[in-house]
């Protein structure tokens, strides 16, 4: 194992152990019996020991969260950790020792009115997965985890966006398959993030995205958006390019993503940021795919980008006569109405 572990942590890759064999190693290092009684280094348990503190990447799934114990040990080394189908909370996977406080702050933050304890944050972490659990509420422990780029929150029961303004460094956030039905004020919660999913949720309003002016990857598929107009809440988003609204109510409208392409205006024909996809297509394209392969798609972290689903010409065609017929109708009310202009 000594030799193993080395080799295991040097090359990053993923050692599993099964929960009997962690539980086996666990009995028998609590016996206060040598590590090691035959005298071979090699079947030496402390080296498990060893291993285990200094873990980079973590995965639990199905074990019920207030069983396990020692977890924070990892706290200065973890950098990527996934916990499903195992939590009630985010509490109960990232302070655990917080029920036996009735106030807590995190190591660094400013000190007011009565603490019970400082508790250390999660030093390295930056990936969390914590999908396919019974998560209800994105609470204050998030405090712990600073240094956060991806969050995946998917598959839970999450009613309100909340108390991710703690997380600056956040920006890819998954709250596909929860319960949000409204967005008010998301952009205080979300300042610097680029890809956001919120498929499968009960949204029927886009009105709280209208600030969110670094969002470049938007998922809103398996949602309740029935109005064409609110559309337009995304429509001034500057770095908005990949939009995905399948399965909501307005997608069985003739010719929809020509109608939600209008309501980009300039937008829609932009040619794209990176340079060398300048002569390809515009800037603005529609996902039209299975919500799994959303992370993959857009080319983040979670996966590999491959060639996405574009605008084609005839659909910026469409577009451009529907935004002369627009002008046309507002110049036209301009017109009948001179008072209004007047004042």
């Amino acid at each position: 194992m000594a030799v193993a572990g080395e080799q295991l942590l040097g090359a990053g890759e993923v050692f599993a152990i099964r929960p009997l064999q962690l539980y086996a190693v666990t009995e028998q290092l609590q016996q206060g019996k040598p590590t090691c009684a035959s005298g071979d280094a090699k079947t030496d348990l402390g080296h498990i020991l060893d291993f285990t503190c200094r873990l980079k990447y973590l995965k639990i799934s199905h074990c019920d969260a207030q069983r396990i114990r020692g977890l924070v040990a990892s706290k200065p080394t973890l950098a990527t950790m996934s916990v499903r189908f195992s939590a009630t909370s985010m509490k109960e996977v990232l302070v655990p020792e917080a029920s036996e406080f009735d106030e807590w702050e995190p190591a660094g933050a400013a000190l007011e009115g009565t603490v019970t304890a400082v508790i250390p944050t999660w030093q390295a972490l930056t990936a969390l997965d914590l999908s396919h659990n019974s998560i209800s509420e994105i609470d204050e422990s998030v405090k712990l985890i600073p240094k956060i780029e991806f969050l995946d929150l998917s598959h839970n029961g999450v009613l309100v966006v909340d108390n991710l303004q703690h997380l600056y460094n956040l920006v890819h956030l998954d709250l596909s398959y929860n319960k949000l039905s409204f967005l008010e004020g998301v952009h205080t919660k979300l300042g610097n993030i680029k890809t956001l999913n919120l498929a499968g949720n009960l949204l029927g309003s886009l009105s709280g995205l209208h600030k969110l002016y670094s969002l470049v990857n938007l998922d809103l598929s398996d949602n309740r958006i029935e109005q064409m107009e609110e559309v337009r809440s995304i429509g001034s988003l500057p770095c908005l390019e990949h939009v995905a609204l399948l399965n909501n109510p307005l997608s069985i409208i003739p010719d929809y993503r020509t109608k939600v392409l209008a309501q980009f205006g300039e937008r829609a024909s932009e040619p794209p940021r990176r340079p060398s996809q300048w002569t390809l297509q515009p800037c603005l394209r529609f996902l039209e795919r299975d919500s799994q392969n959303w992370a993959r798609q857009c080319g983040t972290s979670l996966g590999h980008s491959k060639e996405l689903p574009v605008t084609t010409e005839k659909e910026l065609d469409t577009v451009e006569v529907l935004k002369a017929i627009q002008k046309a109708k507002e110049v036209k009310s301009k017109l009948s109405h001179p008072e209004k202009k007047a004042a």
